[in-house]
């Protein structure tokens, strides 16, 4: 049973300033580390969703969030009229930063974190009022220092990748919405079937790193290359902290989209619409000075 408050009803109360994800971080690892590199009070909470563009669709979608600038590491929350899977970003918030098209780093295959922290400091510099999202794409894959085989990837190509898996998810998720699941919706794991076919067939993209580094290495391995891109991240979050102001009226959080599976059942990464604990439990850290 997964217990601890609603992340959501948190958000969407608008006590921060600075809304700070690391993308894909379990709430028992942060846990385990994060007082390393940061203080504050920490709660588990519920996300609500187990993949980020549930988490986007199931906190923002609804209305426009004037008040919010995003700073964004991923191609799939753009302000450049790329047509994404399921939420177009531009339409829900005041202003999106796209970090992922100047900030990609072509050798490891990801935006590094002091790329995200370079927009965030410029924007508070630039003295917007507005309330900040802030996305750093670690821990999740690819991992930092990790050779995963990658090859350089230009932002060009990016946005060539988006439009060509769009595509393909949505013929995938046309198929499994109108045929199979009307005939499978009543097994109950069917999303997680419907996922480790993908997951099988190398389709999701953002999940091959954790394949090969699933055929590559074995279970502790992946653990701790997980744990190396935390630290990274954490350690951004610091140097964040610390050049921005906090204040009782201009709080930060950091906590997370969603967990990752490294292993647990034989699964990586992280599959849709799940209520998996690992997946759905998050860190809330309200960060003090």
């Amino acid at each position: 049973m997964m217990n601890g408050m609603k992340q959501k009803k948190l958000i969407k109360k608008k006590d921060w300033k600075y809304l700070i994800i690391c993308d894909a971080c379990r709430y028992d690892y942060f846990k385990k580390m994060y007082t390393d590199y940061l203080s504050g009070k920490l709660k588990k909470v519920l996300s609500p969703g187990s993949r980020t563009p549930e988490w986007l669709q199931r906190t923002f979608k609804g209305k426009k969030h004037d008040d919010i600038v995003y700073i964004s590491p991923l191609p799939g929350i753009n302000s450049k009229q790329i047509e994404t899977e399921t939420f177009q970003a531009v339409d829900f918030f005041h202003k999106i930063i796209d970090v992922w098209d100047w900030g990609w780093d072509e050798q490891s295959a990801t935006v590094p974190p002091e790329n995200i922290n370079k927009a965030a400091i410029e924007e508070i510099e630039s003295a917007n009022n507005k309330r900040l999202v802030i996305h750093y794409l670690q821990p999740h894959a690819p991992y930092l220092g990790y050779d995963h085989e990658g090859g350089k990837v230009s932002a060009g190509k990016i946005r060539r990748k988006v439009k060509e898996e769009t595509v393909i998810n949505n013929v995938l998720n046309w198929i499994s919405d109108k045929i199979a699941e009307p005939i499978f919706s009543k097994c109950p794991e069917w999303y997680l079937i419907k996922w480790r076919l993908g997951y099988e067939l190398d389709i999701l993209s953002h999940e091959r790193p954790i394949i090969r580094a699933k055929r590559q290495s074995d279970n502790k391995k992946v653990s701790l290359f997980y744990k190396e891109n935390l630290k990274k991240v954490l350690d951004a979050c610091r140097n964040l902290i610390n050049s921005i102001p906090i204040s009782e009226d201009k709080k930060a959080i950091v906590t997370s989209d969603h967990g990752e599976l490294l292993g647990e059942g034989g699964f990586y990464g992280h599959y849709p619409k799940s209520n998996h604990p690992i997946l759905r439990e998050v860190p809330w850290l309200e960060v003090t000075e």
